[in-house]
């Protein structure tokens, strides 16, 4: 079961990176922490199987790369909000 469901979270996170152009829904930033949350789950209850490497490997790559995502669009808000208050403040 627990396959099936890391399988499916990292298919839609592959999905959500490979149309990254496409606006999408902001949920989709944390379907990869979903995906490694399941493998950590997987590892307590199951153990790890090493037919399952490749997808604990990629889903950590996409993890990684969702955190930055995350951290960099977090950024880009905050330097807008402070634009918006020097030029209200301005003028």
């Amino acid at each position: 079961m627990f396959k099936i469901l890391i399988f499916t979270s990292l298919s839609l996170s592959l999905i959500g990176f490979l149309f990254s152009g496409i606006k999408r829904p902001h949920w989709m930033n944390f379907l990869s922490g979903l995906t490694v949350f399941l493998i950590v789950i997987h590892l307590i209850f199951v153990k790890y199987q090493w037919q399952m490497i490749p997808i604990y490997i990629l889903a950590s790559i996409l993890f990684i790369i969702s955190i930055i995502s995350i951290i960099r669009i977090k950024r880009i808000k905050i330097e807008i909000l402070k634009e918006d208050h020097i030029n209200k403040i301005g003028s």
